[in-house]
């Protein structure tokens, strides 16, 4: 073989090496920034399920505080009634 064409040959493959490690080097990056992404959306997504579940935890607890105090109060005007009544 001729100098010249080994000599092409090499830079040919220098270059192409160097264009195929920074295609790579980008193909990372990119797979990095989507996983990155994904586990935010999901963060956010166990955040709003957290913020709901209180929520309604707190709203199903003011409904039973109010039943309660309902309760109380018929409890108290009941007996009112009765001693009233005697």
């Amino acid at each position: 073989m001729s100098t010249p064409i080994i000599i092409t040959a090499i830079i040919s493959i220098c270059v192409v090496s160097i264009v195929l490690s920074e295609q790579i080097k980008d193909y990372k990056l990119r797979k990095q920034q989507m996983n990155a992404d994904a586990i935010v959306r999901a963060e956010e997504i166990k955040a709003k399920n957290q913020l709901e579940i209180e929520q309604l935890y707190l709203s199903n607890n003011n409904q039973q505080t109010k039943s309660t105090l309902n309760n109380y109060d018929d409890d108290f005007r009941n007996s009112r009634l009765n001693k009233e009544r005697l």
